[in-house]
């Protein structure tokens, strides 16, 4: 007797995908030419939900406030939150969870058991109750409670480029989010990229610290640490004078870096010279940024420290070949750190490998 029964059972389901807790690096999309970020080359590549929570010019602690990790406390203008409406509130020094660069919609939280969104407006940091109350005295300082509506996503964070010379710090800041994740859960820690300037190169005294911190987190974090910086820097184009270069100084490749402009030599230059015009046709100079010129074995990179027009003043020697160049040479603008979209998808690349080991869920 096969007769048909019915049953009904209540489940709780638990949402679950990526979190990209970081920087600017993180929340990518720099320059106009080639732009991308890891998270959403990720999201391509996964099935899982990615979301990208980068905000550009954050340290390890103001991320660490965003996450949960590190506690954060406030001072209430005039010591009351008003029953509805906002009011300015301060944070100490480097703990605001809001910055110039974002969120843009603010972050939302507790603050002494009231609901509501920490903001910029006007260039001031405000807290604007969720639903109209009561008023509610807010003497002293208060925690700020943050929201975590992530708490169940396995959590990547790339941070500490904004603060690397603060070790200790950056240390304990992801050493409280890590203890945030679930007991069951795994996650992610990147290790700090050093940028093309000659501080940042093999010996130089920031490539020190930053090598420095990336052991620590190394030894720390063991299996949940993945050596990005390495990964860059390994995937530099030999046939790339300038690649080469790089990879002798132990710094991301310039092929990898965020693209501000591309063009030609306005006219021939010799190795001397110092101050010529270049015809982008695309994109913008940048002071500071990198002047690639010509490619392959001939390829040379200069350092751009002041512009006017087409016409840029250069410090020579500074990767590749230094040589003479024939007018047309083709040329390129380059950030000294940040990633275009090649760069940014072998980012995605690694985590994506590392997301699909069979025991990811499992510490």
């Amino acid at each position: 007797n096969y007769a048909s029964a019915e049953a009904s059972i209540t489940m709780t389901v638990s949402s679950f995908g990526v979190t990209a807790w970081g920087d600017s690096l993180t929340n990518g999309y720099e320059g106009p030419i080639e732009r991308g970020s890891y998270p959403s080359g990720l999201q391509k590549l996964v099935v899982l939900p990615v979301t990208n929570l980068g905000v550009a010019g954050q340290t390890s602690t103001e991320i660490g406030v965003r996450e949960g990790g590190v506690p954060a406390h406030v001072t209430v203008a005039g010591g009351t939150i008003p029953a509805s409406g906002s009011v300015a509130v301060t944070f100490s020094n480097g703990y605001s969870p809001v910055t110039t660069s974002g969120p843009t919609n603010g972050v939302t939280g507790t603050i002494l058991g009231v609901h509501g969104t920490v903001a910029l407006q006007s260039g001031i940091l405000t807290f604007t109750p969720t639903t109209p109350g009561s008023t509610v005295s807010a003497p002293g300082t208060p925690r700020f409670v943050v929201d975590t509506p992530y708490a169940s996503y396995l959590p990547v964070f790339w941070e500490g480029r904004n603060n690397y010379s603060q070790s200790s710090q950056v240390l304990s800041d992801i050493a409280a989010q890590a203890a945030t994740v679930p007991s069951d859960q795994n996650y992610l820690v990147l290790s700090i990229i050093n940028g093309n300037s000659t501080k940042e190169w093999m010996g130089g005294s920031v490539y020190k610290q930053i090598v420095g911190l990336n052991n620590q987190l190394a030894n720390t974090y063991g299996s949940h640490y993945l050596d990005i910086r390495k990964l860059l820097v390994d995937s530099y184009d030999s046939t790339q004078a300038t690649d080469v270069s790089d990879y002798n100084h132990d710094d991301v490749p310039t092929s990898l870096h965020t693209i501000y402009g591309i063009g030609t030599l306005g006219a021939s230059i010799s190795p001397a010279d110092v101050q010529f015009t270049v015809n982008l046709t695309k994109g913008y100079l940048n002071v500071s940024s990198i002047l690639t010129i010509d490619t392959g074995e001939n390829a040379e990179n200069v350092l751009i420290t002041a512009f006017s027009g087409s016409t840029v003043t250069v410090t020579r020697n500074f990767g590749g070949l230094n040589s003479s160049h024939a007018a047309g040479a083709p040329v390129s603008v380059t950030d000294v750190l940040h990633l275009n979209a090649k760069g940014d998808q072998i980012v995605a690349n690694a985590i994506a490998t590392f997301l699909s080991s069979y025991d990811v869920l499992k510490k």
